[in-house]
């Protein structure tokens, strides 16, 4: 995105903002880019919004397509405050509770609340991989692969992300525990290269 949005009129930031939901849905490796432009654009198009809170809500749903959370969550992306996967994770999370409202009890034992402000776990990162998104309309095989691009492209915007929360970052100090993690995640992710280029056709 550049300097060309401030002239862009109101249909025009409308179009580009679902082109980019859209490109971002369907993207199996930009797909954290696409949400990024569409929250910027986003942001613009809430500043020069004149009318009332129900008004932009009723813009949201009519005229793009998306609720206030949605659009909530691709402007966070946008200013580098949560990254898809985050949102991916609170998503899940909210829709456990919705469950437990409906069945309270399980087991025989109320079920505690967890608070929605604790950092992602690596358990809650693997139950949002478990109950990954599947789109009905594509193979089990395009499920996969687009399960995969999502999470190389988490990792890979991660550095950017750290640079516009984290000015600086470079130069925190580093733990040793850090360290191991990062060396598990490469040599997991090193074996799974290995493992596709053996399938590579």
């Amino acid at each position: 995105m550049n300097g060309s949005l401030i002239v862009m009129n109101k249909g025009q930031l409308i179009h580009a903002i679902k082109v980019h939901i859209e490109r971002g849905d369907k993207s199996k490796e930009k797909a954290e880019q696409h949400y990024i432009s569409a929250g910027q654009y986003l942001k613009t198009l809430k500043a020069n919004h004149d009318g009332s809170w129900a008004e932009w809500e009723k813009l949201l749903k009519i005229k793009i397509g998306i609720g206030k959370s949605r659009a909530s969550e691709l402007m966070q992306i946008a200013d580098g405050s949560k990254t898809t996967t985050e949102i991916r994770i609170a998503g899940n999370k909210r829709l456990k509770e919705h469950r437990k409202k409906i069945s309270p009890f399980r087991n025989g034992e109320k079920r505690k609340k967890k608070s929605s402000s604790k950092k992602p776990t690596h358990d809650d990162i693997l139950e949002v991989i478990e109950n990954d998104s599947m789109d009905e309309e594509q193979s089990p095989t395009e499920n996969w692969q687009r399960s995969m691009a999502t999470a190389a492209g988490d990792i890979l915007a991660r550095p950017a992300l750290w640079k516009k929360m984290y000015p600086g970052w470079e130069k925190f100090e580093v733990t040793s525990d850090m360290v191991t993690l990062a060396k598990q995640a490469t040599q997991a992710w090193g074996k799974l290269t290995k493992q596709l280029q053996m399938r590579l056709k």
